[in-house]
């Protein structure tokens, strides 16, 4: 599956390529915020990969916009 999510910095990025051993991905700056988009590959599910987030230290932009890459907004799901 592909998915499209946003980080606060590179380095937050670093974190998920190397916690999913991510081998296909595209980083791009965020059209309006200071921030970056991540767009990658993985057989893991949308919940599953917000699950594994929660154990990334101040992961939460990341883990409240990760989408399918074709649902992708940006906008943050604050109720997560």
């Amino acid at each position: 599956m592909q998915y499209k999510l946003r980080a606060e910095t590179r380095e937050d990025l670093d974190l998920v390529i190397d916690m999913f051993a991510l081998s296909s991905y595209t980083i791009l700056p965020h059209p309006v915020f200071s921030d970056v988009e991540l767009e990658f590959k993985t057989n893991y599910s949308l919940e599953e990969i917000r699950e594994l987030l929660k154990d990334v230290p101040d992961a939460h932009v990341m883990r409240q916009t990760v989408a399918l890459k074709q649902d992708y907004t940006g906008e943050r799901d604050h109720e997560l």
